[in-house]
């Protein structure tokens, strides 16, 4: 499977008509995906190409764009691969479930994305850091704010450790109501929202 997603990163597309539809390029990668997650040649491309659509009774295809036909297939890599990694964390957690009955431990594993900056961020970008902000603020909390309060309640003579409160990043997300998230849902629900009305109101934070 991970090898047809690498193969599937290879697959390139063809203009079929003046409409800038497309049809997916019947070489070594196409043909090696279909072998590889078993189904035939036809099908891939049909799927890479085309959307189906449900109008009233009947099923209309749709034919792709080239950008549609990019984001197709690259979406359908991401999927592969998130269920190819939540199979792989289903066999080690049936492999560590005896010794976890046997003694009551665990070992937790926590896979987080690192910290995004490109020449052009996504909304992607944005909910990546957003969560590793909040994550790194659970860490400084247990870590070092609680375990600090502790020892100043139980009289221990400790050497301080300092650290950096992303609070106000936080509040740069999340706060309300004007934190970049409720700013994003509230011009989501205006009739005529735009992504360039957006950053006018970001401006005001």
């Amino acid at each position: 499977m991970l090898a047809a997603v690498l193969w599937l990163g290879n697959i390139s597309f063809n203009m079929i008509d003046n409409e800038n539809h497309v049809e997916a390029v019947a070489d070594e990668s196409l043909i090696n995906v279909a072998q590889l997650i078993g189904c035939e040649t036809v099908d891939l491309n049909l799927a890479l190409s085309t959307r189906k659509m449900r109008v009233g009774h009947d099923n209309i295809i749709q034919k792709l764009t080239l950008s549609q036909a990019i984001d197709t297939r690259d979406a359908l890599a991401k999927s592969i691969y998130a269920c190819l990694f939540e199979w792989l964390v289903e066999q080690i957690n049936k492999s560590l479930a005896v010794g976890k009955r046997r003694t009551g431990r665990s070992i937790s594993i926590l896979d987080i994305y690192g910290f995004e900056s490109f020449g052009r961020n996504s909304f992607e970008q944005f909910c990546i850091n957003y969560a590793n902000e909040r994550l790194q603020q659970h860490f400084n909390r247990h870590l070092f704010k609680l375990e600090q309060e502790e020892y100043i309640q139980d009289g221990i003579d400790w050497a301080k450790v300092d650290f950096d409160d992303n609070q106000d990043c936080l509040n740069l997300f999340e706060k309300k109501p004007l934190g970049l998230l409720s700013l994003l849902d509230e011009e989501s629900t205006f009739p005529n929202g735009t992504d360039i009305r957006l950053p006018t109101s970001s401006s005001s934070i």
